[in-house]
């Protein structure tokens, strides 16, 4: 059974006058991220859209999508299923979370005794209580199917991003810095409490633009199961619909990406060349940075050689149609899932 082991999306993406690099600010002034590259053998500083910018955007159309999640990932919280104190191990993480599974976590035992500080100072105080754990620990203890509680557990996330570079040997610009200044009518002859929360901030915000070089690299074969275990926690089918939450979601991130400032400054974008391949075997889906000139004929010619399938486009309209063919190959693809391993197990006794 042929089965996708991992995808590769590389792209350029023209992004005028937007603020998704804008991650530090000094006083008043807000400083996009810069950084030097090499490009066709020369160093060039260049803005920079950091991965973590691009990861938040793709998760936030993930999250309006019908995956499962956990109590964290509900109210979007960073913290993600640490927040959840049902789950205590990494299977329940996996097989009740579809965003953790996608986009890694980690929970500590400091974050666990937080939340169960109420519950455990009750039963320290009550001896009847503790008696009733003597209880329950013995029933665990004849349960063989009780979960196991971990201290400790984190995982990868399966999408790894490159952080956006922007591409030299198109014509790009620095940035200009836009003025706000958010006026207070009577700032100083007010003497109510409220006027102690007014001020009129002056703000100075840089507006950027050019054509920047995304990468994206997924591995499928991990989705739904963790890096330390070849068991999946989940059926063939939610791998399936997982993975395609996860296209849906890159594709909305491309034709509208969202990051710093996109309530005044969402990007008015334009998508240029793209290949996205697909691996069904241990070698990886093929990548190459946007940086290179002939970037999408690179790609092309060695997933030919090594029997990848690719979908190549170029602007708005041939994207649509390839994400759409993508998803059609993944649809009509067999995925090793909980229920499969389990058939196999029952052959081989």
């Amino acid at each position: 059974m042929e089965e996708i082991k991992s995808i590769g999306i590389s792209f350029e993406l023209t992004l005028n006058l937007h603020a998704l690099n804008n991650e530090e600010r000094r006083g008043n002034i807000t400083i996009p991220k810069t950084g030097y590259i090499i490009a066709d053998k020369q160093q060039y500083l260049v803005q920079v859209i950091s991965g973590g910018i691009i990861r938040h955007g793709i998760e936030t159309y993930l999250r309006n999508t019908n995956i499962s999640k956990c109590k964290g990932c509900k109210k979007s919280s960073s913290s993600r299923c640490s927040e959840d104190d049902e789950i205590i191990n990494n299977k329940l993480a996996i097989e009740r979370c579809g965003i953790c599974d996608i986009m890694g976590y980690m929970r500590t035992e400091g974050e666990v005794k937080e939340q169960n500080k109420e519950k455990n100072k009750n039963k320290q105080q009550d001896n009847k209580t503790k008696q009733q754990d003597n209880k329950t620990k013995q029933q665990d203890e004849e349960n063989p199917n009780k979960e196991e509680s971990q201290k400790n557990f984190n995982r990868t996330s399966i999408m790894n991003v490159a952080d956006a570079l922007q591409i030299p040997h198109y014509s790009f610009t620095t940035g200009e810095y836009q003025l706000r200044i958010r006026r207070v009518d009577n700032a100083g002859s007010r003497e109510d409490d409220k006027s102690r929360n007014l001020d009129q901030s002056i703000i100075n915000i840089p507006s950027n633009s050019g054509v920047y070089a995304f990468v994206i690299f997924i591995d499928v074969d991990q989705l739904g199961k963790h890096e330390y275990s070849e068991d999946y926690f989940i059926s063939s089918g939610e791998r399936k619909s997982r993975l395609l939450c996860l296209i849906d979601s890159i594709y909305s991130f491309i034709m509208n990406p969202i990051g710093s400032h996109a309530s005044s400054h969402l990007p008015n974008s334009q998508i240029g060349r793209g290949v996205i391949t697909v691996s069904k075997n241990h070698i990886p889906a093929t990548i190459e940075t946007p940086l290179e000139k002939n970037f999408n004929e690179i790609i092309k010619n060695i997933a030919e050689k090594i029997k990848q399938p690719y979908f190549e486009f170029n602007g708005k309209e041939e994207c649509f149609k390839k994400f759409q063919e993508l998803k059609e190959k993944i649809n009509k693809t067999e995925f090793t899932g909980k229920e499969i391993e389990e058939e196999q197990n029952v052959d081989n006794i």
